[in-house]
């Protein structure tokens, strides 16, 4: 059973109840006992905020200068309903000694020359052709890579797919 946001609510609501009540008798000035109730209002907010990444959600981050395409997917503007429409990748960091990171989800606007990219990356995943990722150019500018990236505070950059390459065995 799971409660979600609504049980975080109500749990710290509680809380915040019974501190009212033990305060309400405590001797102290009153700016101190005000202070601590709305203290404790606040970190509502924390929580509520830290969920969605806690969760997986995707983020709007940089990606990583280097990384491993593990999966994707393409919702593309829809006419109909004003959709903007959005680009999700799932990648793992490729760290400099040649681990992997833990695989993060991604957000981005719909562009069609990243749409492209990713069907051509994606034929080659479902052929079991490992798929690596470099991110080329990084801006300011909105440019390309975002529709949207003023409201979600995105950068502009060009991301390249290529052929991962083989795996060196150690000598015995």
């Amino acid at each position: 059973m799971t409660l979600g946001t609504g049980g975080l609510v109500v749990g710290y609501v509680l809380v915040t109840a019974v501190l009212l009540a033990l305060l309400f008798n405590a001797r102290g000035p009153w700016w101190s006992k005000a202070g601590a109730i709305v203290l404790a209002s606040i970190f509502y907010i924390v929580p509520y905020v830290s969920w969605p990444q806690l969760l997986g959600w995707p983020t709007v981050d940089d990606l990583p200068p280097q990384f491993d395409l593990v999966g994707m997917y393409v919702q593309p503007p829809d006419q109909l309903t004003r959709a903007q429409g959005a680009i999700y990748m799932w990648v793992t960091e490729r760290m400099a000694n040649g681990e992997h990171g833990v695989p993060r989800a991604y957000k981005f606007g719909y562009s069609v020359a990243l749409h492209q990219n990713l069907v051509q990356a994606g034929d080659k995943l479902a052929k079991n052709i490992p798929q690596m990722g470099k991110v080329v150019k990084q801006d300011k500018a909105p440019v390309g890579r975002f529709q949207f990236a003023s409201r979600l505070g995105q950068k502009s950059s060009k991301v390249e797919f290529y052929d991962a390459p083989a795996p060196s065995v150690p000598d015995k």
